[in-house]
């Protein structure tokens, strides 16, 4: 199934981590592709103990519009400052509720968790398109007392995998001018003025997105 990886690409509707390098906005310290250790991170600045959490904003528009939603993942990248630590987790924000995942607490090496949703779960039901393209993810981080001192946990990337099964044009239904995803053993009906004059099989098994010309209808048997 084909998955589409979202990043951060602004803050979302709650900042209360702190960002390092400070004055870098938060979202900006926790969008790489891949690790920056300590160079960039999120931090709880509290020195008692709390519970808080930042939502970014992620690129709209990335999956094709009737796919259906597989599954979606919420990572996160953190480490313990020390081997006094806290707890840190996923978070996300759909249809205006926010929901974190389970409780994690890391070691002081820096390790990837993540949390996984087959379907949305504030409504229950199947994930949409819109909502994917609404989503804001995030991450949560709790400071915990130890040893006469607070401690909370560092966060270096939040990212999110979408899988989805594109939209295939439906039982013996023709479109034309658009992109559409071509199912094994479709047939290409090619047209004239509104009149079938032959067909064709596509050029490969299966083309996700293949654009089939206006010229050109679509049959899938």
């Amino acid at each position: 199934m084909p998955t589409v990886t979202l990043r951060p690409i602004a803050n979302g509707d709650v900042i209360q981590l702190s960002p390092h390098p400070s004055g870098t906005p938060n979202w900006d310290c926790v969008n790489d592709e891949t690790s920056d250790g300590d160079s960039t991170y999120v931090v709880n600045p509290d020195n008692y103990g709390s519970n808080r959490y930042d939502l970014y904003k992620v690129p709209s528009g990335q999956i094709p519009s009737n796919s259906q939603i597989i599954k979606v993942t919420i990572y996160i990248n953190c480490r313990a400052i020390s081997d006094r630590y806290g707890y840190c987790r996923t978070a996300l924000k759909t249809n205006g509720s926010v929901v974190f995942g389970s409780a994690h607490r890391p070691s002081t090496s820096y390790t990837i968790y993540s949390d996984t949703y087959e379907t949305n779960p504030v409504t229950g039901n199947a994930w949409t398109v819109e909502e994917i393209d609404n989503l804001q993810i995030g991450v949560r981080l709790d400071t915990m007392y130890a040893w006469f001192a607070y401690y909370s946990d560092r966060c270096t990337q939040v990212w999110a995998e979408v899988e989805y099964q594109p939209a295939y044009v439906t039982h013996k239904q023709a479109r034309l001018g658009t992109n559409v995803s071509i199912r094994p053993h479709a047939i290409v009906l090619i047209k004239r003025n509104d009149e079938i004059v032959g067909y064709r099989k596509p050029h490969t098994p299966f083309a996700p997105e293949r654009p089939i010309q206006p010229e050109v209808g679509l049959w899938q048997p």
